[in-house]
């Protein structure tokens, strides 16, 4: 079994934490568990269980697994939160709790819990991508298990909602997330531990539905995600009128960024809200198509989303990966300008990564079908920085310096990370594609580019003899084949120059204007 990493797991008093407690009625249907808290259940190894539900107000309730047993009180709404020491061995288990009435879940194993969050690529299916069907066709796989949250938006914290643990099998496959699944197989067959992945994802969801009030606040994020609500119901009104007034029959012009999985903080109170604080060793986000266009704003609003799973799950050092997304023609420079934004936010947040996907997407479609590359590359990231894995390159090739060649007029040199045993560009060879260069005129030229070193690529254009700024793959589609030797491709990037090379790597920051500047 694969090493984890020791991390450090905060207990919080729950009267203290900022969270808030849920509340329930407590008499409606007699004493139940929490949203996660079912059959087949995988509890997050090495990591305090913490168990609520709800019984009679006062009730003293009792939970037991594996031999160690903690108590609570149910509060005056009769929520109650229990602390149970962690478990390492796998299992089976039984988790008894007992109160006015004794509820037991069987089959509950310790193993790892992924939560993964997002828009409709998150929440692409199984039967829709490539691969279906090997994996359709395989057999039951108790060592996976799969928790389908239900769509609910809501404007206020939403303590429980409908929803129970699955053995992986075809029949529960078909319509599950197969980002997620495939991340859950390829990081189960390494470790060799039950894995358990939870989906909470919805279709064409902006950011702001998945932050908490609070975060939104504190990030001083109000007021502009209440222009850009109000703004899109006002779109929505005027083109449902259009619909109707030109006589037009069926569903309508579509939710045009107004619909419930828009509100903010909707998705937050109704999807995330039910799940905390439960233990889980990270979590995958794969969205920003529906925000493409808002790339200044973004960086922040999806630091405070770190910020929020790390809080709301009770785990300072949640490790979050994320996909970057992928080629696509359409709206060619708001992705092409927002994936560089998001570049910037892993480079600038501590246990945060990306997992680069400018080669798997479609011109033509926006949900592209190939998912297991993108599940396999959030479980490289996993496996490197979160279970210790060191045997492969985990991740894309990241620029860490350019600057003017000092020997070389008007040509530029970029070094590149995480390139394993050297750059090159794939099977087909040829120079690097897609490089372009800029002059402080705002001239840009596609460039000739060339790898000169195991990390480093020497670009140049005759037009651009004192180039100020260097980008890759900066399009809606580019052409891409620079590589590392674990064949993962370099991340698309727009960044300026040094004047000299740099002592230290340089990352970025994402200005009002969205452009990257270095630091």
């Amino acid at each position: 079994m694969s090493r984890i990493r020791s991390r450090t797991f905060v207990t919080l008093n729950l009267a203290a934490a900022s969270i808030g407690v849920p509340v329930a009625d407590a008499a409606a249907g007699g004493p139940r568990l929490g949203a996660p808290f079912t059959d087949h259940m995988v509890i997050q190894a090495e990591a305090p269980v913490r168990v609520w539900g709800w019984d009679e107000p006062g009730q003293t309730v009792r939970a037991h697994l594996a031999g160690q047993a903690a108590e609570a009180t149910a509060n005056a709404t009769g929520y109650w939160l229990a602390e149970l020491p962690p478990v390492s061995d796998v299992g089976p288990y039984e988790l008894q709790v007992t109160g006015s009435e004794t509820l037991i879940l069987r089959d509950v194993v310790a193993g790892e819990v992924w939560w993964c969050s997002g828009q409709s690529n998150m929440r692409w299916p199984i039967r829709q991508s490539w691969g279906r069907e090997w994996v359709l066709e395989t057999r039951e796989r108790p060592e996976i298990r799969l928790l389908k949250v239900p769509d609910v938006s809501a404007e206020t914290p939403q303590p429980d909602t409908d929803t129970r643990w699955q053995i992986s099998r075809p029949d529960t496959l078909r319509d599950f997330s197969a980002v997620a699944y495939f991340f859950a197989h390829e990081l189960q067959r390494e470790i060799d531990r039950p894995v358990g992945v939870i989906q909470a994802a919805w279709g064409g969801s902006k950011i702001r539905a998945w932050l908490p009030p609070a975060a939104i606040e504190a990030g001083g994020h109000t007021q502009r995600l209440r222009g850009t609500w109000s703004r899109d119901v006002q779109r929505r009104a005027a083109a449902m009128a259009e619909w109707e007034a030109s006589g037009r029959s069926g569903p309508g012009p579509g939710w045009r960024g107004a619909g419930p999985q828009h509100v903010i903080s909707g998705l937050y109170h109704g999807m995330t809200r039910p799940f905390e604080p439960l233990s889980i060793r990270g979590v995958l986000w794969y969205q920003g198509e529906s925000d493409a266009w808002m790339r200044a704003a973004y960086a922040g609003l999806f630091t405070d989303l770190v910020a929020s799973w790390r809080q709301g799950f009770r785990d300072p050092e949640l490790p979050v990966f994320f996909v970057q997304l992928p080629n696509f023609a359409e709206h060619d420079t708001n992705w092409a300008d927002f994936r560089n934004a998001q570049r910037l936010s892993a480079l600038a947040l501590d246990g945060v990564d990306m997992a680069v996907t400018i080669d798997v997407g479609q011109a033509d479609d926006i949900h592209p079908p190939a998912k297991q590359p993108v599940g396999q590359r959030l479980a490289w990231l996993a496996l490197e920085q979160v279970y210790g894995r060191t045997d492969r390159v985990a991740g894309s090739p990241r620029p860490v310096a350019a600057w003017a060649d000092p020997d070389v007029p008007g040509r530029v040199l970029v070094t590149f990370d995480r390139v394993g045993d050297g750059l090159h560009t794939g099977v087909a060879g040829g120079p690097p594609m897609a490089f372009g260069l800029s002059d402080a005129s705002g001239r840009r030229e596609a460039a000739d580019a060339a790898i000169v070193a195991p990390d480093t690529v020497a670009v140049s254009h005759p037009a651009i003899p004192r180039p100020v700024e260097v980008r890759y793959a900066h399009q809606g589609d580019p052409p891409v084949n620079l590589v590392n030797s674990a064949g993962l491709p370099a991340t698309p990037f727009v960044i300026e120059l040094e004047p000299t090379r740099p002592v230290a790597p340089i990352s970025g920051e994402v200005e009002a204007t969205g452009e990257s500047r270095p630091r």
